[in-house]
This record gives structure tokens, C-alpha cells and sequence, in this order.
């Protein structure tokens, strides 16, 4: 919205709406960061990556958090290969890049190595309705393209106005 409204010229919109992501941040750590990770205090299961790294990719998540999402993101691989983009650019956001294309590496393994498909699939497995089954030739899956594209190789739009 904020984009929005400078493009649109209008400066009392933009206010409003940097205003109201200044107290939406405050709001959302003092509720879900626990020193550790983002997570709702009533959730019992195992912590999960993909909140973290829409915090940081959102710019929820301050400096002073970045070791701790860390940790979280070398121990928690819960993303689908669509959110692996998000998780890659988050780690690149947080100066973390060569832990990020450790992370893809790892976790794009099984598919860029395969011997009988050169594509990216859909799901972490084909023909497995655990791992999202789905296509075998997926664009969702290339995000890591792009993140590798603007911040190890420097080509991203200079300007996003018209």
C-alpha cells in the first residue's frame, strides 16, 4: 500500500500507511518473538522456517534476531520449494548468503541431480502425495532463480516506477 499511494501521489495515504506498518511490527514481535522464534504462544508443535522468513523478508524481524532465525533455519525445513524462494531471500536479506545456497543446494538436491527429469518439480517428490506430489516441470519451484539472479549475480530493476 505504501508503494501504492507514493506512486498515486498521495502523501497523507503514504503516512497513514507507514504509520500503521510501524505499529503492526511492534505489535507482531511483542506477541509472537519469544527470544528464540516467531510463534504463537499456544502453538505445541515444532517451529517452523516459513514464519521466520516472511518476518525478515516483511521486515518484521530486527538485526538482533537475525542469529536466532538462523538457527531456526539450519534446524527446521518445513517449506515447500515455492517457499524455499522466501527462505533463500531471507537468508541473503539477514547477510547470511552462503548459508542460504547451502540450504538450496541441499534441499533442490534430489531434483537437480536426477538421472530422468531436468526440470524443477512441483513438490519435494514426484508421484508422492506426502511430499505434494504434483508436475514434474514446475515453475513455482525456479524462485531461487530469481534470489540468485538479484543478489549474487546483481541484476534486479532499478527502478519499479513508470
Amino acid at each position: 500500500m505504501v508503494n501504492s499511494s507514493e506512486v498515486l501521489l498521495q502523501k497523507e495515504d503514504t503516512e497513514q500507511y507507514k504509520a500503521f506498518m510501524i505499529r503492526f511490527k511492534e505489535s507482531f514481535n511483542k506477541q509472537f518473538w519469544n527470544g528464540k522464534v516467531y510463534r504463537h504462544p499456544n502453538y505445541k508443535l515444532l517451529d517452523d522456517d516459513r514464519v521466520q522468513v516472511l518476518a525478515v523478508v516483511a521486515g518484521i524481524a530486527d538485526k538482533e534476531k537475525y542469529p536466532a532465525i538462523l538457527k531456526t533455519l539450519k534446524e527446521h525445513m518445513h517449506a515447500s520449494p515455492y517457499m524455499e524462494k522466501y527462505v533463500m531471500e531471507a537468508f541473503f536479506i539477514m547477510g547470511y548468503g552462503k548459508e542460504g545456497l547451502a540450504r538450496t543446494r541441499l534441499r533442490f538436491a534430489d531434483m537437480v541431480n536426477d538421472e530422468h527429469f531436468t526440470t524443477l518439480w512441483e513438490g519435494w517428490k514426484y508421484n508422492d502425495d506426502k511430499f505434494g506430489g504434483g508436475t514434474i516441470n514446475h515453475a513455482w519451484s525456479g524462485g531461487a532463480l530469481t534470489i540468485l539472479s538479484q543478489y549474487v549475480c546483481g541484476i534486479s530493476p532499478v527502478t519499479t516506477r513508470l
